[in-house]
């Protein structure tokens, strides 16, 4: 992206936001109701894309999966060495997890969660970074 492509879509993004974030939502994310406003409500009750209705565990995982099931979703790169058993130092052994893998894993945990609800239960997920 060079600097003038750059200002044209600032320029764009200010001038006509509506449309321009309506653009970009279905240029980079597959909708089952494509939204017909991008932004809604003021200060206290902002509202993105509220009429439109997507799968984020589809725009996240399963197109991903789908498409390049092999292809690297998650690569964790450590930045401590580990300390063998003489007190040497040396680098931790990363890890990579693929967006098959991780459909797996969340259609594991998904059914999991699943049999466990009853009717009117909420399951809430906690996620630190």
């Amino acid at each position: 992206l060079n600097p003038e492509s750059y200002r044209q879509l600032w320029r764009e993004s200010h001038e006509q936001s509506n449309d321009f974030w309506l653009r970009h939502a279905t240029m980079f994310l597959d909708w089952e109701t494509l939204p017909t406003k991008a932004l809604a409500g003021g200060f206290d009750n902002l509202s993105w894309f509220g009429d439109g209705r997507l799968s984020v565990a589809w725009n996240l995982v399963d197109r991903h999966a789908e498409l390049d099931p092999d292809r690297v979703a998650f690569l964790h790169e450590p930045d401590e060495e580990e300390v063998g058993e003489k007190g040497e130092g040396r680098p931790q052994s990363g890890h990579r997890l693929t967006y098959g893998q991780l459909q797996e894993q969340s259609n594991i945990l998904a059914h999991w969660l699943a049999s466990r609800q009853q009717p009117g239960d909420t399951i809430t997920l906690y996620m630190p970074m």
